[in-house]
């Protein structure tokens, strides 16, 4: 009976423990938002995607590939974006100067196609559409944001008009 109680309390204690660490760190949707989104330390993450292949067979091992996200500094008090990181990229940068950047208060810092924003360096394996990979993002507090980032064109072309 006792080894039974102590298995159930060590089994609650093991969920307890990975409910919050799933909390602290999985993506929230927030509405009908597309890519990936989450509230992480104060900092509002939306739309986190890499950008849709061109190729049908995906991005290849060595391809450097987009990662469009948009920051929101809602903490009030000074942010800064100090480093990035996937598991399946040699290194991931800015495609425009270089990092920490400072996250402005209360504004959106969008890194966009056609703006500076990240890249995932000489992937080292195939990334098809609609495929996901970690990407993390790492703050001057010492924080870090892990996300499941999708492959994929959040805002897609307008279907042509019926003819």
């Amino acid at each position: 009976m006792r080894s039974t109680q102590t298995f159930r309390t060590a089994t609650a204690t093991l969920a307890a423990a990975l409910l919050a660490t799933s909390c602290a760190t999985s993506p929230t949707t927030v509405g009908d938002s597309p890519g990936t989104n989450l509230e992480f330390d104060g900092v509002k993450i939306r739309y986190a995607h890499l950008e849709a292949p061109k190729d049908p067979d995906g991005w290849e091992q060595g391809d450097d590939v987009p990662l469009y996200v948009w920051l929101h500094n809602s903490s009030g008090e000074p942010r800064r974006l100090v480093g990035a990181s996937s598991p399946v990229a040699s290194a991931v940068t800015l495609s425009e100067g270089a990092l920490p950047m400072d996250l402005p208060t209360m504004e959106w810092l969008q890194l966009e196609r056609g703006q500076p924003h990240l890249v995932l360096h000489d992937i080292e394996e195939q990334v098809r559409g609609a495929e996901f990979v970690t990407v993390t993002l790492t703050f001057a507090t010492g924080k870090e944001a892990v996300m499941q980032v999708e492959a994929v064109d959040p805002q897609p072309d307008p279907p042509a008009s019926p003819t």
